[in-house]
C-alpha cells in the first residue's frame, strides 16, 4: 500500500503543502515504506497460521479452540507483544529450486554394511525360525517377526512365550543393518545384543543361550554346521548363535519402491498428488524433523505426545532422555506393518495424522517440532498419505 501524498491523488499544490508540513515535523519512521531487510523480525511471534505457505491473518474474531491452542485475535500495532508460544520450527515446503537437493537426502545407499558370508546368513535364517531357542520350544524369532507379515506379527502388541500380551508393538526388522538402537527404548546397541536379550528376557522367549547351545550341539541336523560356517568349533557356542542371527537380520533390506525411482530421476514414478505429499512431508507437516534419510528415521528418541503410561527410554537407568520418548520408527514398508506407535494404538495412516493434528498431549517434554499445532486441510492429508504409500512395495515384500 502506498502512503506518499501523490499516491493518494493530491494535486501538486496540496502535495507541496504536505511536503512543507512534513519538513517542519520531527523525522518519522517509514512505517509502510521500509524494506524487508530493515523490517523488524516477526518470527518470534509467528503462530501456526503464519507459516510461509499460508496467507497473512486478517482481522477476524478468534476462532474455536483446537486441542488447547485457541486462535489469537489480531493485535493493535501499539499493543505490547503477547506471551510467545514455543517457536515454530523453521521448515517450509521445499521450493522447486531446492527440490533436487532435498532428494539427495533420501537416496538409497549402494551397499549393505555387512560382510557376512552366504552360509552364515543361511545359518542365521535357520536359527531365526528355530523354536528350540525358547524355553518351552514353542516360540522362535519368526513368531513375532514373521516373514509372511512383513517381519511383524500383525498384532496390536506382541505376545510372549506363554501367550501373554506384552506392553509394546512388534517393530519390523527391515533395514536393521543401519539401525543404531534396537527396541522401542533403544536398550540394545547391536543386533547381537538384541538377539540375546530377546531369547533370554522373561516374558519373551524365556530361554537361555547356554541351553540353546547345548541343544543345538546335540541335534543331529545341526551336526557340523557351526564348524563348517565358522571353522572354529563343532559346538554351537552362544556367541556364534547371536552372530548368525545378526548376520541374517542385516540381510533384510527393504526393496526399492516407486519413491526410489523418483529420487533416481524417473519423474513419472510419482503422480502430482504424491509429489505434493512429499513437499508437505518435508515442510508444512514437519515429518522430516524426525523421519529423515532414506530409511525415514533419525534413529533418535522423541516424546510425540502419545498418551501412554509407558515411560519409554526415560525408564532406562543410563538414559538421559526426558519424558515418554521412543525411537523413531522407519516408514519403509509401513503399509504392511500396522499397527503403529510403540503401543500399537493407531491402526491406520489416517489415525496417525489425527494424532499429530488433533490429539497430542502437549506436555512439557514433547518434541520441539510438535509444540505448535500442525494444521492440514483434507486435501493435504490425502496428498500426504498418498506419498507415504509410495514408501512401501505394491504387494507384500518378499523376505530373503
Amino acid at each position: 500500500m502506498q502512503t506518499t501524498a501523490m499516491a493518494g491523488g493530491l494535486d501538486s499544490k496540496q502535495a507541496r503543502a504536505a511536503k512543507k508540513s512534513e519538513a517542519g515535523s520531527p523525522p518519522r519512521a517509514r512505517a509502510h515504506g521500509m524494506s524487508r531487510r530493515s523490517a523488524p523480525s516477526v518470527a518470534a511471534n509467528r503462530t501456526h497460521d503464519d507459516w510461509p505457505d499460508q496467507p497473512p491473518r486478517t482481522a477476524t474474531p478468534p476462532g474455536p479452540v483446537r486441542d488447547g491452542w485457541p486462535d489469537e485475535p489480531p493485535r493493535a500495532a501499539t499493543s505490547p507483544p503477547a506471551v510467545a508460544r514455543p517457536s515454530a520450527p523453521a521448515t517450509t515446503e521445499p521450493a522447486a529450486a531446492n527440490l533436487d537437493t532435498l532428494k539427495g537426502l533420501f537416496r538409497r545407499p549402494a551397499d549393505v554394511p555387512s560382510s557376512a558370508a552366504r552360509d552364515e546368513i543361511a545359518l542365521g535364517a535357520r536359527l531365526f525360525a528355530e523354536v528350540k531357542l525358547s524355553a518351552d520350544h514353542k516360540m522362535s524369532c519368526a513368531t513375532c517377526h514373521d516373514p509372511a507379515q512383513a517381519l511383524t506379527d500383525g498384532r496390536v502388541r506382541a505376545r510372549g512365550n506363554q501367550g501373554q500380551t506384552l506392553a509394546r508393538n512388534t517393530p519390523a526388522l527391515w533395514n536393521a543393518a543401519w539401525q543404531k538402537h534396537l527396541y522401542w527404548d533403544g536398550r540394545s546397541a547391536t543386533l547381537e545384543a538384541q538377539a540375546k536379550d530377546a531369547i533370554e528376557r522373561d516374558g519373551e522367549m524365556d530361554g537361555t543361550l547356554q541351553a540353546a547351545a547345548l541343544w543345538l550341539s546335540r541335534e543331529a541336523s545341526y551336526s557340523g554346521v557351526f564348524e563348517r560356517v565358522y571353522r572354529a568349533s563343532a559346538l554351537a557356542d552362544p556367541a556364534l548363535i547371536t552372530r548368525a542371527l545378526a548376520a541374517y537380520e542385516r540381510s533384510l533390506v527393504s526393496p526399492p519402491t516407486r519413491f526410489d525411482r523418483w529420487i533416481d530421476g524417473d519423474a513419472a514414478a510419482l503422480n502430482v498428488n504424491e509429489v505434493a505429499g512429499f513437499r508437505l512431508f518435508a515442510g508444512k507437516a514437519r515429518c522430516l524433523a524426525c523421519h529423515g534419510g532414506w530409511r525415514f528415521t533419525d534413529d533418535d528418541f522423541h516424546d510425540i505426545g502419545l498418551r501412554s503410561p509407558d515411560r519409554g527410554r526415560s525408564a532406562l537407568a543410563d538414559a538421559k532422555t526426558a519424558g515418554r520418548a521412543f525411537k523413531t520408527p522407519s516408514l519403509r514398508e509401513a503399509v504392511w506393518t500396522a499397527h503403529y506407535m510403540h503401543d500399537g494404538s493407531l491402526a491406520t495412516f489416517e489415525a496417525v495424522l489425527d494424532h499429530y493434528t488433533l490429539r497430542l498431549d502437549r506436555r512439557s517434554s514433547i518434541a520441539p517440532e510438535l509444540r505448535t499445532p500442525i494444521v492440514l486441510t483434507a486435501a493435504e492429508r490425502g496428498d500426504l498419505i498418498a506419498f507415504l504409500r509410495t514408501l512401501s512395495s505394491p504387494s507384500l515384500p518378499r523376505v530373503p
